[in-house]
């Protein structure tokens, strides 16, 4: 088997993750914004439906944002999502 197709196994398997630097950038902010707003992740996970291994990933720029999430936990927090993204991309 080639690296290629292992690689790409091992990813679609959930075994290998990819994650950039603009989702860690972000991840970092929300992270930031929760802690600011004294949540938990489990608090949050349920504020916007969603897993506390969701936040957690999402937290740590393994799991990329759809908008629509990413206004849902902007008003989970009390903050405007431009606020989160002007922050990642300090």
């Amino acid at each position: 088997m080639s690296r290629f197709n292992t690689l790409t196994s091992a990813y679609l398997s959930g075994e290998l993750s990819m994650k950039s630097d603009v989702d860690e950038q972000l991840g970092s902010a929300l992270r930031a914004a929760r802690v600011e707003a004294s949540l938990s992740q489990p608090e949050v996970a349920e504020l916007v439906d969603k897993s506390q291994s969701w936040v957690s990933q999402v937290e740590s720029g393994y799991t990329a944002l759809k908008v629509q999430d990413l206004f849902a936990l902007a008003k989970a927090y009390g903050v405007k999502a431009s606020v989160l993204l002007g922050q990642a991309e300090k």
